[in-house]
């Protein structure tokens, strides 16, 4: 998908790595921990200014295909884009739907091209609840029957159909480029209109809905517009803008949707009631035993939805001040730049500009940070967070969507995995030399040291002395100088491929 270029992989491996590590974290600690910090800064901080690395820990959960948690929020959110995707049409019912369906499936015994026109139609039926819809709610989803008990129906609306995998995709790929942006990758390709294009009308299919009368044949001036449209290079940081911030407004509407009451008769559930009634099924029994005892399952659905939306604004708000550093400017608030650095509190933006050292726009009214200046401060290696500086000259060969990043996650696992397997015990004779892949970006000086001072050759038991070059340049929070193992230091310094064993 992408280049081999070594900054991108890089900062890709450190994305599937936290993903494939959140597998086995406990989501709802997680959204508790979230709301209660919430609920401190909103006594302790009027404006409400937070961090984004919570947000960004509960982003890679939701990103994990195995872990629970983020099942039962995706299949939330999959039945709560059934509920709210309804069309108006006041005329078709159940019938005529059943009619359609019968035609394709006959008409396919002779025409195979039908028999794949019938599973997009039955697709794009149930994907948008459309037979609730067309009944008069005769056909009923299962949350508000199991929420609401009052309901009934003729018919229920399965909570797993085979269709509605394709919507988890749909809100996972949102994310998905949230992330990616954040860390400075493209998420659109070519000229950035590869949606629009991979699927174009035929001459066919035009004269067959200008002979029905949908549509009118189009002018061959308008023709050509069209044509030198869609042969233009759309793919700006504006067109970055637009698919993932401006797109990824529907994750927040879906999670927020409360539901609806059209009359006494009808209501539509909202996303958190579904997350409720998912949670009392036998497919996610086992999870709510992981619930903290402090709150019921009715308190919980209201808090996942609360914190899944508070935490995935957050990193939208990281991504538009992002574009307003590095692409829109001249200047930039304080908040802004203290989101984008991974700071705690804005107020230390004002610190450093007293330092003098990033400059304010003196001439403007509301005296914004100079962007040159702050986008410099930002991208020091010396700061404790890292910022990404945007990727701009490598796109990727496709759009990115998640079904490449969960290609991605694999990889990352098999390699956990076989580290764990491995569980490799070293003896004192075997030997690590550095190889000659180039050292490439923002590398940690004591990574590189480690690399370095292993050079043409060192011995296990060397590496391993007290006080050797290569302990002294271990730096995690686990590591108690010489009484520590290093041999997880070396299995990544071996994952990274700058040494390699030679015996």
């Amino acid at each position: 998908m992408f280049s081999h270029n070594q900054e991108i992989q890089s900062r890709l491996r450190q994305i599937t790595s936290r993903i494939a590590q959140s597998e086995e974290i406990n989501g709802w600690d997680l959204v508790n921990r979230i709301s209660k910090k919430r609920k401190k800064l909103k006594i302790r901080n009027a404006d409400g200014f937070v961090s984004f690395h919570d947000s960004l820990e509960l982003a890679f959960l939701l990103l994990s295909k195995e872990n629970t948690f983020s099942q039962l929020f995706w299949h939330s959110y999959a039945l709560t884009y059934q509920a709210t995707n309804n069309s108006f049409n006041p005329n078709i019912n159940v019938n005529d739907i059943k009619n359609i369906i019968y035609s394709l499936d006959e008409g396919s015994k002779k025409n195979k091209s039908l028999k794949e026109t019938s599973k997009k139609f039955e697709d794009f039926i149930v994907q948008n609840g459309l037979l609730r819809k067309f009944s008069g709610n005769q056909i009923e989803f299962v949350p508000t029957i199991l929420e609401w008990n009052s309901f009934g129906a003729l018919g229920l609306m399965p909570i797993e159909h085979e269709s509605i995998v394709s919507l988890i995709d749909h809100g996972k790929t949102l994310l998905t480029k949230i992330v990616f942006s954040i860390y400075g990758l493209k998420v659109t390709s070519g000229m950035g209109v590869e949606e629009y294009t991979k699927s174009m009308a035929s001459n066919s299919d035009i004269e067959f809905l200008i002979k029905k009368g949908f549509i009118v044949a189009a002018p061959n001036n308008i023709k050509k517009k069209y044509k030198d449209v869609i042969s233009k290079d759309w793919n700006s940081s504006r067109r970055e803008y637009v698919n993932v911030y401006l797109k990824s407004e529907e994750l927040i509407y879906k999670i927020n949707f409360l539901g609806e009451i059209e009359n006494d008769f009808e209501a539509i559930i909202g996303f958190y009631g579904i997350l409720n009634s998912l949670m009392n099924l036998p497919n996610y029994e086992n999870i709510k035993n992981k619930l903290p005892k402090e709150c019921d399952s009715i308190t919980w659905g209201n808090l996942v939805a609360d914190t899944t939306s508070y935490s995935l604004e957050i990193l939208r708000d990281l991504v538009h001040s992002r574009d307003t550093l590095f692409y829109e400017g001249p200047d930039i608030n304080e908040q802004s730049l203290a989101l984008i650095a991974g700071l705690s509190n804005p107020s230390t933006i004002k610190n450093i500009i007293n330092s003098g050292e990033i400059d304010k726009i003196n001439d403007s009214w509301w005296g914004g940070i100079q962007c040159n200046s702050a986008k410099k401060w930002a991208l020091n290696i010396k700061r404790k967070y890292k910022v990404y500086e945007p990727i701009d000259d490598i796109k990727p060969e496709k759009n990115i969507d998640y079904n490449y990043l969960l290609k991605e996650i694999d990889k990352a696992k098999e390699k956990i995995e076989k580290s764990k397997k491995d569980k490799v015990i070293f003896n004192d004779n075997d030997i690590f030399v550095r190889t000659d892949k180039e050292i490439f970006g923002r590398v940690a000086d004591h990574n590189k040291n480690r690399w370095e001072w292993i050079g043409k050759g060192k011995t296990y038991k060397e590496i391993d002395k007290e006080d050797s070059i290569y302990r002294k340049n271990i730096k995690r929070k686990t590591y108690k100088e010489n009484k520590s193992p290093i041999t997880q230091d070396i299995l990544y310094d071996l994952n990274s491929g700058y040494i390699k064993q030679i015996k």
